[in-house]
């Protein structure tokens, strides 16, 4: 009974913010605003405006350039609005919203979104309505940038790509390596990982596999003592030892593929 209670007591304050965050996310789903676009249209047309389009959209207006964001989350526009950002509430998914947020007048349609499904269906809706559109697209990971690129996107960049390799870098610099040359791995390998998208396109996700850097495999070392008695590799026992090694399938294709 003890076991029981102290059990239940440490899982309330993570059950209780489970709990919080999930019907937070369940009434930012559900709520809705009022639309309204006045004054909307502007060279660059952003939707979504979650962690990737904040920052991106930072970029834009420090060059002085006008960016409408359009953002489905009526909390996501309201603690925006504190900062003093105007971002029009509405469903990037949807035409209408698109033709009231001046999609006719962007000259780059910046796809922000964080969900791949819902980025797919507003590409395939902006080329479908407006072929002459440029599209920027958020890419969620390696496999879905290359279905951006079948898709005939403008330009697409994994979400994750240059802090990976900013932070890398950053570490090898702690590590003692020079700037020069921690700049130069780091160019090196952006090189290698553009390389391997223009072989996947061709051939496939296994391609290229030989442009990965692998961790150094160490031998293992020769035992102090001599084991007591022989093992005899048997047919059930080779089975036995394939069957624990990781295909190319799995080791292989988490690595390529995971990014």
């Amino acid at each position: 009974m003890i076991v029981i209670v102290t059990l239940s007591m440490a899982l309330t304050p993570a059950a209780s913010a489970l709990a919080s965050l999930l019907m937070q996310e369940q009434d930012e789903v559900a709520e809705e605003m009022e639309e309204d676009f006045e004054g909307a249209g502007a060279d660059v047309l952003m939707i979504g405006f979650s962690r990737f389009g904040q920052i991106a959209s930072q970029i834009l207006l420090a060059g002085g350039r006008e960016v409408t964001i359009i953002d489905h989350s009526a909390a996501r526009v309201r603690q925006a609005a504190t900062f003093g950002f105007r971002i029009y509430f509405g469903d990037g998914t949807r035409l209408d919203v698109l033709r009231a947020a001046g999609i006719e007048r962007a000259k780059i349609v910046a796809i922000c979104t964080h969900q791949k499904e819902i980025t797919d269906r507003i590409v395939d809706m902006v080329q479908a309505e407006y072929p002459n559109a440029r599209i920027f697209a958020r890419a969620y990971d390696r496999l879905h940038t290359l279905t951006l690129r079948a898709r005939g996107v403008d330009y697409e960049l994994r979400e994750t790509f240059e802090s990976g390799l900013l932070f890398g870098r950053r570490t090898l610099e702690s590590l003692g390596v020079g700037d020069d040359e921690a700049l130069a791995i780091t160019d090196d390998i952006r090189r290698r990982d553009e390389a391997r998208l223009a072989l996947q396109e061709a051939e496939g996700i296994s391609a290229g596999r030989d442009m990965l850097h692998f961790q150094p495999v160490r031998p293992e070392p020769t035992p102090l003592v001599k084991p007591k008695r022989e093992v005899h590799h048997t047919a059930d026992n080779d089975d036995t030892i394939l069957s624990n090694t990781p295909s190319d399938g799995e080791a292989g294709a988490k690595i390529v593929g995971a990014e």
